[in-house]
Protein backbone atom coordinates (compact mmCIF):
# COMPACT_ATOMS: atom_id res chain seq x y z
CA UNK A 1 0.00 0.00 0.00
CA UNK A 2 1.44 3.36 -1.04
CA UNK A 3 0.50 6.98 -0.54
CA UNK A 4 -0.03 9.06 -3.68
CA UNK A 5 3.41 10.56 -2.99
CA UNK A 6 4.97 7.09 -3.39
CA UNK A 7 5.69 6.38 0.29
CA UNK A 8 5.25 2.70 1.21
CA UNK A 9 2.74 2.47 4.06
CA UNK A 10 2.31 -1.28 4.38
CA UNK A 11 3.81 -4.44 2.93
CA UNK A 12 2.52 -8.01 3.27
CA UNK A 13 3.60 -11.28 1.66
CA UNK A 14 1.62 -14.47 1.10
CA UNK A 15 2.40 -17.88 -0.31
CA UNK A 16 -1.14 -18.90 -1.21
CA UNK A 17 -3.58 -19.69 -4.00
CA UNK A 18 -6.18 -17.35 -5.44
CA UNK A 19 -7.62 -15.61 -2.36
CA UNK A 20 -6.27 -13.60 0.55
CA UNK A 21 -7.38 -11.09 3.17
CA UNK A 22 -5.58 -7.79 3.24
CA UNK A 23 -5.08 -6.18 6.66
CA UNK A 24 -4.77 -2.42 6.29
CA UNK A 25 -2.96 -0.13 8.69
CA UNK A 26 -4.87 2.76 10.26
CA UNK A 27 -5.16 5.11 7.31
CA UNK A 28 -6.61 8.60 7.09
CA UNK A 29 -9.38 9.34 4.63
CA UNK A 30 -7.94 9.59 1.17
CA UNK A 31 -6.77 7.90 -1.99
CA UNK A 32 -4.05 5.24 -1.90
CA UNK A 33 -2.38 2.85 -4.34
CA UNK A 34 -2.39 -0.91 -3.79
CA UNK A 35 0.32 -2.83 -5.65
CA UNK A 36 -0.15 -6.58 -6.11
CA UNK A 37 2.79 -8.60 -7.46
CA UNK A 38 2.25 -12.18 -8.62
CA UNK A 39 3.73 -14.68 -11.05
CA UNK A 40 1.65 -13.20 -13.88
CA UNK A 41 2.87 -9.64 -13.30
CA UNK A 42 2.11 -6.49 -11.34
CA UNK A 43 -1.29 -4.85 -10.79
CA UNK A 44 -1.78 -1.40 -9.26
CA UNK A 45 -5.26 -0.39 -8.05
CA UNK A 46 -6.60 2.81 -6.50
CA UNK A 47 -8.11 2.41 -3.02
CA UNK A 48 -10.40 5.04 -1.47
CA UNK A 49 -10.60 5.10 2.34
CA UNK A 50 -13.40 6.75 4.28
CA UNK A 51 -15.57 8.41 1.66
Amino acid sequence: MYSLQGKMLSSQYWNIGNAFTLGLPQLSKGLYLLEIVCDEGVVVKKVVIGY
